[in-house]
């Protein structure tokens, strides 16, 4: 079974590290595609053919997920790519980013964090599921943070993705605040003004949501209200 990982340049280093766990504790029959690594795409392969064929012949697509790779164009293309192939893509946070932070279309996946022992133990256990057998015997607190380290080495809060990953934070809250509020129903209009956001930025938000739901209201105005109050 081949996994690829999708990582910006900035994180091979947690890219690189993954890969050597992943391939000790799986006994090497998992095949991990890393495309920085040089084990991965030989000297003198076409690059993008030899990123091309992996995804083709990948059974899983990790994806690094941080405050700076989600708003590069490269991560994205992969991701897409899988999609379009239907390649099961897994989105893995780290470096202060959370699956609560994932922009769309990354949060329909169930996404993981890279620091929580848990969330790799899930990683794992759909690795194991694909191979047909047994998870690993290891301290996935260890592991975890050992990743966590290697994904902070070359990171720092006062880089623009993290100044607009805090801005992305309150715009959220706001849009949780509005839909809190008394009323079951609300207009997507009074929503988007609230979280002080355009109306089109506000649905493409709401949509990415599994627990909102949409609905027309009086002369076709746009509502959305929470399933838990709404319904289905």
């Amino acid at each position: 079974m081949r996994a690829f990982i999708s990582h910006i340049s900035e994180e091979a280093e947690v890219a690189s590290r993954l890969k050597e766990v992943l391939d000790q504790d799986f006994l090497g029959n998992l095949n991990v595609f890393v495309s920085s690594d040089s084990e991965s795409i030989a000297a003198g392969e076409d690059w993008l053919k030899s990123i091309d064929e992996a995804l083709r012949n990948s059974k899983l697509l990790i994806i690094l997920c941080s405050p700076v790779s989600i708003r590069r164009p490269w991560i994205n293309f992969e991701a897409g790519a899988a999609w379009v192939l239907d390649v099961p893509i897994i989105p893995l946070c780290h470096a202060g980013l959370t699956p609560n932070d994932l922009p769309m279309p990354l949060s329909l996946r169930q996404g993981l964090s890279l620091k929580d022992e848990e969330n790799l133990r899930r990683l794992y256990q759909r690795i194991a599921k694909e191979l047909s057998c047994l998870i690993p015997n290891r301290s996935f607190l260890k592991l975890a943070e050992e990743l966590s380290r290697a994904s902070e080495l070359r990171t720092t809060a006062e880089q623009p993705e993290y100044r607009q990953l805090e801005v992305d934070r309150a715009i959220a809250k706001r849009l949780s605040e509005a839909l809190n509020k008394k009323n079951r129903w609300r207009t997507l209009e009074r929503v988007a003004f609230e979280a002080a956001i355009s109306e089109e930025i506000a649905a493409d938000l709401l949509r990415a949501n599994d627990e909102v739901r949409f609905s027309k209201g009086k002369e076709g105005r746009i509502i959305v209200g929470l399933r838990t109050r709404v319904g289905n």
